[in-house]
């Protein structure tokens, strides 16, 4: 083999491949020096000459530990499917390559995550959610100690906050992120989690919308200058992400029976309480039923995403009809998620 020729379009995209590769490198390094940064500052009072850097990263980490494999994960997945498969691209753009999308899923990671840590530390920093916590999660950084009420608020308004915003700015994807910042301060400050069953899984799904819709912002390449600063899903990719919406607000209380007897103690109105447990559990059958049939005809999925989707719709219609109990809603609660992630994975087959 012969390497005395080159060529010169092949150097040309391996430049900008690696230039812009950088730009994501140094975006993500700002990010995180800006929050290290804000942390160490007055404007974050916590007494940090007590306490090591390896500690607040492992107290950040706890914020948002339960929501790898619920939201981060399988939002990732979401993008990843939605991009490959060509469903999301722009008309007229080609798909990214597989180069591209490998040095911008970090980015799109830790976007996610920083998104899903000030919700987290939104919703854990309340009176009821920190007496919750005691007793379910005392691992929690709250209940366990690690950082006070007012410290997470302070890190939240100060820290978290800002660099998320700033972040989104700097890779397009502001109103994905201001979007998701209206829906906790919803859910959070204005209770709609408690007040109200319907109005609880409308924002639930709103809010996992916009991290899908981040997420897939991001691995398209939009919001860098070099990097197609106008483009926008596909007509397609924004009727997948709705369609997914959908598809968590008629469906996303199945995480409610385990929790029924808590609910009921701090007076939320979620669905199995306000309809009844039965009525609730048919409605969750009901709809996985309606949307393992309706996802893969959306996108003319093959044989094979029909049999993964139907088959885990079918093992789920029977746990949440069939098996009561905490331990049993539980793993209803799981397969829900791995049923979610099959849907989402749905446009490449």
């Amino acid at each position: 083999m012969s390497f005395t020729t080159t060529d010169a379009s092949a150097v040309s995209r391996v430049g900008s491949y690696e230039q812009s590769m950088g730009k994501d490198v140094c975006i993500f390094l700002h990010s995180l020096a800006i929050l290290a940064f804000l942390w160490r500052q007055d404007l974050i009072a916590i007494p940090i000459q007590k306490r090591s850097v390896f500690y607040h990263a492992k107290t950040l980490y706890l914020f948002t530990k339960s929501d790898f494999k619920s939201v981060i994960i399988p939002q990732a997945v979401f993008a990843l499917a939605a991009i490959w498969s060509g469903l999301a691209a722009p008309p007229k753009t080609p798909i990214p390559t597989h180069e591209s999308l490998l040095h911008r899923v970090p980015l799109a990671l830790f976007w996610l995550w920083l998104h899903i840590l000030v919700e987290n530390m939104s919703n854990q920093r309340h009176r009821l959610s920190i007496e919750e916590d005691k007793l379910n999660k005392p691992w929690r950084p709250i209940p366990a100690g690690r950082i006070s009420a007012h410290e997470s608020l302070q890190v939240l308004k100060c820290g978290a906050i800002p660099v998320a915003l700033l972040l989104s700015a700097l890779l397009g994807v502001s109103q994905a992120s201001a979007t998701l910042m209206v829906c906790v301060w919803l859910y959070n400050d204005l209770d709609a989690a408690s007040t109200s069953p319907i109005l609880r899984n409308l924002v639930t799904a709103s809010g996992i919308g916009c991290f899908g819709w981040g997420a897939t912002t991001i691995l398209l390449g939009s919001g860098v200058k070099e990097y197609a600063a106008d483009a926008i899903m596909s007509k397609d990719g924004i009727l997948w992400l709705v369609l997914n919406m959908a598809v968590v607000a008629t469906t996303v209380h199945v995480s409610d029976f385990p929790d029924v007897v808590g609910d009921n103690l701090r007076g939320r109105k979620t669905l199995p309480l306000v309809w009844g447990e039965r009525p609730a559990r048919w409605s969750v059958a009901g709809a996985v039923l309606f949307w393992s049939l309706v996802c893969p005809a959306f996108v003319r999925a093959g044989i094979m995403g029909w049999m993964l989707v139907s088959s885990l719709g079918l093992f789920k219609i029977i746990l949440v009809l069939g098996m009561y109990g905490q331990r049993a809603d539980r793993w209803n609660w799981r397969l829900w998620g791995l049923w979610m992630i099959a849907l989402y994975l749905l446009p490449l087959f």
